[in-house]
């Protein structure tokens, strides 16, 4: 972790106080650029599939309340695919 002085943050020592520090992590090895567009496109498939499983849960959800369960059967069991 490389710690930094938040030199640039000067506005906000009045929210946070003095003392404030920017801090950089870093995991693993870093990539390759001309790979970062391939990343990016599959983090974004992923936050989709995220997506479509949350909608499908809160769906499966309604339906069990409105006392549906043969419908909500059918979105959990597509939340699980």
């Amino acid at each position: 972790i490389a710690q930094l002085p938040a030199t640039i943050a000067l506005r906000l020592r009045g929210e946070f106080g003095p003392g404030l520090v920017r801090r950089i992590w870093s995991f693993g090895k870093l990539l390759d650029p001309g790979t970062l567009a391939e990343v990016k496109l599959r983090t974004n498939e992923l936050e989709q599939r995220w997506d479509d499983v949350e909608a499908r849960l809160f769906l499966g959800r309604a339906e069990a309340a409105m006392g549906r369960f043969e419908a909500a059967y059918g979105e959990f069991r597509e939340a699980l695919r």
